[in-house]
């Protein structure tokens, strides 16, 4: 990642200076200082709470997942060793889907819609890990995998993204990001115990 647009090599040089000129619309920040009036406006922006409350739901689905796939993949038939080789192309997928849909959204100016159609996706997915419980159809129980991790991984890392396109202001952007993170990131300890054993 470039340090800013001005120094960037893949814009032109009228694109640079647009970009530069758009910050400086927006950000009246000093840089070297905390302005303590965005503290005070990124603490008190709804948007932040809202974005930390549903990163909050993103990384339960998420960290819940990337804890227990390979688990929920032996519960399939499977061995521990190919529990785990099975997993890597649903990890791949969800990675390069997670590239795709970042730079399709960043294209059309939009987050909000690939986030709903990402989460419904991998609430299709995590349906149907949560009902088809016959352990002779591996077939949909591995296709819910897919669709969960390629559903759940998209939206988790676009309301990172959408988040920080609703602040102005280097200091607000920091603020909502702390908020976010310090809210969102609890569900990890949520989600460690969210496949019991005796669910296995």
């Amino acid at each position: 990642m470039p340090d800013s647009p001005s120094s960037t090599r893949y814009l032109t040089e009228n694109q640079r200076t647009f970009a530069v000129e758009r910050l400086q619309a927006v950000d009246h920040t000093a840089k070297a200082k905390i302005a303590w009036s965005q503290v005070t406006a990124g603490l008190g922006d709804w948007k932040n709470w809202t974005h930390a409350v549903i990163h909050f739901g993103f990384n339960y689905s998420f960290s819940g997942l990337s804890n227990f796939l390979p688990t929920i993949v032996k519960s399939m038939g499977f061995s521990s060793i190919n529990a785990q080789g099975v997993t890597a192309p649903v990890y791949l997928a969800a990675f390069l889907l997670n590239i795709l849909v970042a730079w399709w959204s960043d294209r059309v100016g939009q987050r909000g819609w690939f986030i709903c159609i990402s989460s419904l996706v991998g609430f299709v997915g995590y349906l149907l890990l949560a009902t088809v419980h016959d352990a002779d159809n591996i077939g949909a129980r591995y296709t819910g995998v897919w669709l969960a991790a390629c559903g759940v991984f998209p939206a988790f890392t676009l309301n990172v993204t959408w988040m920080f396109s609703n602040q102005g202001g280097d200091t607000k952007k920091g603020v909502g990001f702390a908020v976010l993170t310090t809210i969102g990131q609890c569900s990890s300890f949520v989600s460690s115990s969210a496949f019991p054993s005796s669910d296995g």
